[in-house]
């Protein structure tokens, strides 16, 4: 089992949700509700899981959702020249394999970053819970949408941007995401490589060290990327919005409500 601390211990904070361990849980759950009561009958959490680990692959039966407890898990799909693309990264609060609701099979691949801790919701028990406690199932729903209506809104932040407004954008969307599971959303310690950031935004490893050397020279942050210090959140900001403007009334994720909306100003 990998015990290393420091920069392998990227997300982790208290533990306050009773289902997944995680404060900024995406069912919402409270230790006295009905549904985090009936999900912590099924939910396992086995050893902590180590850097290249699979939760599943691409293929594979559909068997489980995933919730993070601590620690980064991304999803990716290979494309037909064997290609790695990454589709998303997963924090501590947020469950992977909705995608894969509704079909027999997972869509993606779903990687370990670092030294985690998953808790695992067999569906097989979780389908007659869902008859069981209709909440529940309201719960589910709006957790898959949330997730939807991020990647979706993330698409759109992205699209037709030059590769310093793509990189802006990845900056704003991962200090806002950190800020709402209680972590400083200028400190950045991240446990993906520039190549697996870049893979995200659709930029070359090369371009995303560029421009990490190019906005470290403009003051605008500081560090390598995997220690990553925001000095001018505003002014990253304000290279995200310069074109494209995301629908502010659509829910997902508040990195990209401001990064479209624009409502956080230049400050920090």
């Amino acid at each position: 089992m990998d015990t290393r601390q420091g920069r392998d211990a990227v997300v982790e904070f208290r533990p306050d949700c009773p289902l997944c361990g995680s404060s900024p849980c995406v069912f919402h759950c409270r230790d006295e509700c009905t549904e985090a009561r009936t999900l912590r009958r099924i939910v396992e959490v086995g050893r902590p899981m180590v850097r290249g680990q699979y939760l599943y692959h691409a293929g594979s039966p559909f068997a489980a959702l995933y919730t993070v407890r601590a620690g980064t898990v991304k999803t990716c799909a290979v494309t037909e020249d064997g290609e790695e693309r990454v589709i998303g990264f997963s924090f501590p609060g947020d469950i992977v394999g909705l995608d894969a609701i509704g079909g027999s099979t997972y869509l993606t691949d779903a990687c370990v970053l670092e030294t985690a801790s998953v808790g695992v919701i067999p569906f097989a028990r979780l389908q007659p819970l869902l008859s069981e406690v209709p909440a529940l199932q309201h719960r589910l729903l709006q957790a898959m949408s949330r997730q939807i209506a991020a990647e979706h809104e993330m698409r759109l932040a992205l699209l037709k941007r030059t590769a310093e407004e793509r990189f802006a954008v990845g900056l704003v969307s991962l200090s806002e995401r950190f800020a709402g599971r209680g972590l400083s959303p200028t400190a950045l310690r991240l446990a993906m490589s520039q190549a697996e950031l870049g893979s995200y935004l659709g930029l070359a490893p090369e371009t995303v060290s560029r421009l990490f050397r190019r906005f470290r020279e403009q003051g605008w942050l500081d560090g390598t990327g995997r220690e990553c210090e925001l000095l001018d959140i505003g002014a990253i900001r304000a290279v995200a919005r310069r074109q494209r403007r995301v629908p502010s009334g659509s829910s997902g994720d508040e990195a990209l409500r401001a990064v479209g909306a624009g409502r956080s100003g230049g400050g920090s």
